[in-house]
């Protein structure tokens, strides 16, 4: 359960109804679980400014450190084939390369 504040992202347009829209967010990280909780928040507004609606939107994701991954993938019969950059291939993180091995 998300008990942060929510913070504000953007302002933008509604792409359907050309209204303005504003978007809040709210994420919570647990490293004992490596678990990431995030709530975005749609809020519709009219020429005066008023609400007109809102959607939320909720994604958790589990964080899933390298040698863990590199350790799941080998006991699953996976051959690393390659450790690289992260997944926007910044130096100083890894993204692994895997295949299965013929049986």
């Amino acid at each position: 359960m998300l008990r942060r504040a929510l913070k504000f992202v953007e302002r933008t347009t509604h792409p359907l109804t050309g209204r303005p829209l504003l978007i809040w967010e709210t994420r919570q990280y647990d490293p004992e679980t490596q678990m990431l909780e995030n709530l975005l928040v749609y809020e519709e507004l009219d020429e005066q400014g008023n609400m007109v609606g809102s959607i939320c939107s909720s994604l958790t994701l589990r964080y899933v450190h390298r040698f863990e991954m590199q350790h799941l993938l080998e006991a699953a019969g996976f051959e690393i084939l390659s450790l690289q950059g992260d997944f926007f291939c910044h130096s100083g993180h890894t993204k692994l390369t895997a295949l299965p091995q013929a049986s």
